[in-house]
């Protein structure tokens, strides 16, 4: 009976390694991939307000 509670104590620790893995993994991943995107994003960001102030800023006759 001892045994049994030791052998599932060792699966119960493995899972929760295993999902701390693979939880950094996907997050990290995301985290390093979304750089380049969100550096992207406010590029796009900074073109599209610097449009709306190039039409605020014509004369209206």
């Amino acid at each position: 009976m001892r045994a049994a509670i030791r052998h599932a104590g060792g699966e119960d620790g493995q899972s929760a390694v295993e999902y701390g893995l693979i939880s950094w993994a996907i997050l990290g991943g995301f985290a390093i991939a979304g750089v380049p995107m969100f550096i992207a994003l406010l590029q796009a960001a900074q073109v599209y307000f610097d449009s709306y102030f190039l039409v605020l800023r014509l004369p209206i006759p």
